[in-house]
């Protein structure tokens, strides 16, 4: 590869004062035909000289495994090395370039030269003020958190927000007018909001009051236009008649009642309704001294705070907890003690109702369920028996989990002559961090195995069902495995496994 093989598209370095920044590139790589190289990953080093050829090494960066992608390479400069670890020093009277090498080849030339823009530390009033020739302007602070950050008083004659693009009419002005003082939202005078004595001289000034939507005067008076089409309500002063109102116990209700209104029925306690536009159902606010709530269209409470900070969910009118809920309770999150410790969650349950439950076992019929006591379950009779056959299940914790448990019923069916069955909890697929393990005879007193016999198998044995419980700890990473085997040595319609009602837990 000769020098002909890499195109910079752009270098441009910022230095704040005398201490650098970072320097972002792009290139690209070519072979000889001007294709451009295989995507890879290469090993680049970075040197700035302190002249085009020869010279001094002024600072070196070297990126071991720089991903090439369609001949196109991108990389920070100071991002491993600190500008700052320059030796000498970087010195804005001086000119500097760059040179690259990739992998063992020789540096690539012709070396590139670096464009440098320090940062300016002028003082202005004893203020000191950034103007970069790229990026934040800083005045009266050299850390500039926008594209222009004033740290004091502004004085400006006319400011536009015209938005992202700042094409058309503005958005939002403040400015000095003909009014006297105006703020203008909207732009084309559909907004302003006035001060001083503008609220009774403004039609002076203004040829068409009909266009405006909103007016807002000053210390002297208000007023308002609600345009609708050929439809416009005025308003001059804010008196109980302007606002339709018969008296104050009445509240305050739009033109259009099927948005909102507000209702203020006594001095004790507050209604405020609001409806989706032609919904018909309404929902009211409630308060009082005891409390807030909200309300449905026929009066009954769907959530209520009371005065001792007891919040209630659902028809309760007296919530006796912190929090009160009547009815169903979704958490995708951990409920905590007041440690701030996660607390046991229940999070999955299977009960092998159908076939979409994940897991799987390689016995006689391959992930097959069969019936015990009327019950469907994973494996069982003439499934799966022997140290070779097992079933399996990989599931992924949620976020914030430390901790996994795992109970389960396990059925022991038919001949088991003190053979032994283990449920395995396995983190990140590495390694067993928790097992369950129990043995079991078939000739167990009925009345201790649990279950009549030919519940599942043959009807020459007492079956067995064992509440099976594991936990372990989570590392946060990957998947964790479940696996139930045995050291059954007997044909499966002789000595089998099953499983059913699953729960994971976590915390």
């Amino acid at each position: 590869m000769n020098s002909r093989n890499l195109l910079i598209l752009t270098i441009v370095i910022a230095f704040n004062f005398i201490s650098a920044q970072f320097l972002s590139i792009q290139g690209v790589l070519r072979n000889e035909d001007g294709s451009t190289v295989e995507d890879g990953v290469k090993s680049f080093r970075f040197t700035v000289y302190d002249a085009e050829s020869g010279g001094n090494e002024v600072w070196q960066e070297i990126k071991d495994q720089m991903q090439i992608t369609n001949g196109v390479y991108t990389h920070t400069l100071g991002s491993i090395e600190d500008f700052s670890d320059a030796d000498p020093a970087f010195d804005y009277s001086q000119e500097y370039w760059l040179a690259i090498k990739i992998d063992n080849g020789p540096e690539l030339t012709p070396r590139t030269k670096l464009t440098m823009t320090p940062t300016s530390n002028s003082v202005v009033a004893g203020t000191n003020n950034v103007f970069p020739s790229d990026g934040n302007v800083g005045v009266g602070t050299t850390s500039p958190g926008k594209k222009l950050d004033v740290r004091g008083s502004a004085a400006v004659e006319s400011l536009y927000f015209s938005g992202d693009d700042n094409n058309g009419s503005a958005d939002i002005q403040f400015k000095a007018s003909q009014y006297g003082d105006g703020i203008y939202m909207g732009g084309g005078g559909e907004t302003v909001i006035a001060s001083g004595e503008f609220a009774d001289i403004y039609r002076t000034y203004d040829s068409d009051p009909e266009t405006e939507n909103l007016i807002l005067g000053s210390d002297k008076g208000m007023v308002f236009f609600v345009s609708d089409n050929d439809y416009a309500n005025k308003i001059n002063a804010l008196s109980i008649s302007d606002l339709g109102l018969t008296s104050i116990n009445n509240g305050l209700r739009t033109q259009y009642t099927n948005k909102f209104s507000a209702y203020k029925s006594n001095e004790t306690s507050t209604w405020n309704w609001m409806e989706p536009s032609g919904s018909g159902d309404w929902m009211r606010t409630w308060m009082a001294p005891s409390g807030w709530a909200i309300k449905d269209n026929g009066g009954d409470n769907r959530i209520i705070i009371k005065d001792n900070g007891n919040v209630g969910i659902g028809a309760d009118t007296t919530p006796d907890a912190k929090l009160d809920v009547q009815g169903d309770l979704q958490v995708d999150g951990f409920i905590k003690n007041a440690d701030g410790e996660n607390q046991w969650r229940l999070v999955k349950i299977e009960e092998f109702n159908d076939a979409s439950h994940g897991w799987t076992h390689n016995g006689t019929n391959a992930n097959a369920m069969t019936t015990c006591n009327s019950n469907q379950i994973f494996g069982g009779y003439n499934q799966i028996s022997g140290s070779g056959e097992r079933m399996n299940y990989t599931w992924t914790p949620p976020s914030g989990t430390s901790h996994v448990k795992v109970v389960m019923d396990i059925y022991a069916i038919d001949s088991w002559d003190a053979e032994w069955m283990w449920l395995e909890l396995y983190n990140n697929i590495k390694g067993a961090v928790g097992v369950f393990s129990q043995q079991h005879a078939h000739d167990w007193a009925a009345s201790y195995s649990g279950l009549q016999n030919s519940a599942c198998g043959s009807a020459s044995y007492n079956d067995r069902v064992y509440r099976a419980e594991v936990s372990a700890r989570y590392d946060g990473s990957g998947a964790m495995k479940l696996v139930v085997s045995n050291n059954l040595g007997g044909d499966p319609t002789d000595e089998s496994i099953g499983i059913d009602n699953v729960e994971i837990w976590v915390r």
